[in-house]
């Protein structure tokens, strides 16, 4: 350690009645009975009161001996008055070698009781006030100073008017509430926010960046807080926390982690950086909270990586339900808050800043308006916090509002398969026969009709026959990516007319939510024609190495998919997208074997990596299947069981 002042302590005042001084503190002011020292206490020359109110802690001491002349000769020359500045520091030993070095009077001693022991080092700078440093490494936090006992006035002044006054709530950053104020950090008007409602206040603390002493002043806050956490490592929300949590590590020496909102496409390709140990506990580090959700997002990220997440500090607490939402079992996380949002708005409005009628408008809104944690957070958490003992199928059917979907939850329970074959073959009868050999095994032919040479409407009646004779779905695996008006003539016209013989289609979400609403029109119509369930899945995740899918891209398909629950089956997937046992997840590049994958990108795993470790409900194969196609009956026939058994029987031991 270096040796740094980490916060006041307290101050000692030199009055001539230390306990009259107490209760008139105590009865004018709010402060409570904190600790005492005196005759009671084995003290026989000096007797002292301390009083706390939050954190601040003031400590009156007057002398018993009339011959005390040094305490005597302050209180004439300078009356009731402050005698003492206490600091918190974290190296007693380093700060006194430098004090010396510049030739100042300096008295160290070390005091200690049942607790532990602490060093003290007092210092005469400036006239007769004197500065006292403190090291308290080796004593509670919970307890004052050594010998400082629980004080007699709490019994005395609990029968008094004293215990039915108002909370004065005083605090050490009352001046920061003005720099706050000073800096346009609080701002006044109407603000859009991003949520789409209107506020009367904005909050903006990251100004601070650019006002080093105010930044410096406003960290200092969080110490005595943190000195209540148990943690191993600190961690900023990103990304005005970031900063913050920044200096505090600096200052103070508490190991830092740095999590990145978005993954690096290089190097290491990390979201956490910084060395860590699985099971270390870590503290967030955050500005303010409304409804708690950026701290639930880095602490998702962190319990993730193995790290363990139970206390969280924050600047401000807006006060809109962000602390009781993190409460919450799923979550467990205790937020503690520098100062309330309420406590702002009073002090401004006590000191004149803005008006009674100003803050009557605010605290009205922020009291009316109560932030919840959004659900796609809710699901990204319990996809953490409750990882599927999957439902069965039949369960999950009874649940799903899509016909399709049903549909398909029925047939992998009745035919005992989750196998879905992509027919990537290029000539129309190739296709009939995988369509015919497949059939009794799959529940799912998955078509490419854009790479068929031979195409025509009769292979595709063909095709549906096939799949109501064998009882499968037809899947197109068409990708839809354009604006609404286009997407409907691709599904309804041109040469393929899908939507006269497909049963299911997939869309990226990349062109915004209308994609789905063009989808959905024409599926209804073309249901409405002939009586048969159509579906769509959205595309979360691609298969293939290097692509340029971002992190949060399948959690934005989720928001869609929740909105849409009578059109959307499901997603095409690498990881589980959705808690929702509705919602199917299909996954592809399934292949048994050694291969990793082709020389194109695409990347393979197991049947039972997709099922067990990926989310899959539904496994994709392709060319682990169709490379047999022109094999004997026999040999086609023991691949595709095997591939069905070992995708249904990882689906089994999930159920179990």
């Amino acid at each position: 350690m270096t040796g740094r002042c980490l916060s006041l302590s307290h101050l000692t005042f030199y009055v001539t009645n230390a306990k009259q001084a107490a209760v008139n503190w105590c009865m004018q002011y709010g402060f409570k009975p904190f600790r005492f020292r005196g005759l009671e206490t084995g003290h026989r020359q000096q007797c002292g009161h301390a009083v706390s109110n939050n954190e601040i802690v003031l400590v009156f001491v007057s002398p018993y001996d009339c011959t005390d002349d040094s305490m005597n000769a302050y209180l004439i020359r300078h009356g009731n008055s402050v005698k003492d500045i206490a600091l918190n520091v974290d190296c007693l030993s380093s700060i006194s070698d430098r004090i010396k070095k510049f030739g100042l009077p300096i008295r160290e001693w070390t005091e200690e009781d049942s607790h532990g022991l602490v060093k003290y080092a007092q210092v005469i700078a400036f006239g007769d006030t004197t500065h006292t440093l403190v090291e308290r490494n080796n004593y509670p936090g919970n307890e004052f100073l050594p010998n400082w006992h629980q004080n007699p006035l709490e019994s005395h002044l609990t029968n008094s008017i004293w215990s039915k006054l108002p909370d004065t709530g005083l605090k050490r950053i009352d001046h920061l509430a003005m720099r706050l104020f000073e800096c346009n950090a609080l701002k006044f008007g109407q603000f859009k926010l991003k949520s789409g409602i209107q506020s009367p206040v904005y909050i903006d603390l990251r100004i601070i960046i650019s006002q080093p002493d105010l930044m410096i002043d406003l960290c200092q806050q969080y110490v005595p807080l943190m000195k209540q956490c148990r943690f191993d490592q600190i961690c900023g929300v990103p990304y005005t926390a970031l900063t913050m949590a920044t200096y505090l590590s600096a200052q103070f020496h508490y190991p830092m982690l740095m999590r990145r909102k978005e993954m690096k496409q290089h190097g290491t390709k990390q979201t956490l950086e910084g060395v860590y140990q699985q099971g270390n506990r870590v503290l967030i580090i955050e500005d303010l909270i409304s409804s708690g959700s950026s701290i639930l997002e880095t602490a998702l990220a962190l319990r993730q990586a193995g790290l363990i997440v139970t206390d969280a500090i924050v600047f401000i607490d807006r006060e809109q339900g962000g602390i009781q939402n993190l409460r919450h079992p799923d979550i467990d996380i205790k937020v503690h808050s520098c100062i309330s949002f309420s406590e702002l708005i009073n002090y401004l409005k006590n000191e004149g800043h803005i008006t009674d009628e100003k803050s009557t408008e605010v605290l009205k809104w922020i009291n009316s308006n109560h932030c919840a944690i959004p659900v796609a957070l809710h699901n990204q958490l319990s996809l953490i916090t409750r990882p599927s003992s999957w439902k069965s199928y039949e369960d999950r059917a009874r649940l799903c509002q899509n016909p399709l979907g049903k549909r398909l939850f029925e047939l992998m329970k009745s035919k005992q398969s989750n196998l879905c074959v992509s027919a990537d073959l290029t000539n129309c009868e190739s296709i009939l026969k995988l369509a015919d050999l497949a059939g009794p095994h799959i529940v799912m032919l998955k078509t490419h009709v854009d790479i068929i040479d031979d195409f025509s409407m009769d292979f595709a009646r063909r095709l549906r026959d096939l799949a109501r004779n064998h009882n499968f779905i037809l899947f197109e695996d068409r990708k839809f990516a354009d604006i609404g008006f286009t997407v409907q003539k691709q599904y309804t016209g041109g040469l393929f007319r899908l939507s006269e013989w497909t049963d299911l289609i997939n869309a990226h979400i990349l062109p915004g939510p209308a994609i789905i609403e063009a989808l959905r029109q024409e599926a209804v119509a073309s249901s409405l024609k002939d009586g048969q369930a159509r579906g769509c899945l959205l595309i979360s995740h691609l298969s293939s190495e290097g692509n340029l899918v971002p992190a949060d891209y399948a959690q934005e398909a989720y928001k869609m998919a929740i909105k849409n629950p009578d059109f959307i089956v499901g997603f095409i997937s690498q990881t589980k997208v959705s808690s929702d046992p509705a919602f199917i997840h299909m996954t592809p590049g399934v292949k048994i074997g050694n291969e990793k994958g082709d020389q194109l990108g695409q990347q393979y795993t197991t049947p039972e990596d997709a099922v067990q470790n990926k989310g899959a409900d539904l496994i994709i194969v392709g060319r682990g299947i169709i490379s047999k196609l022109n094999s004997s009956r026999e040999e086609f026939e023991t691949n595709i069981i095997l591939y069905k058994k070992r995708g249904y029987d990882a689906y089994i031991n999930l159920c179990q």
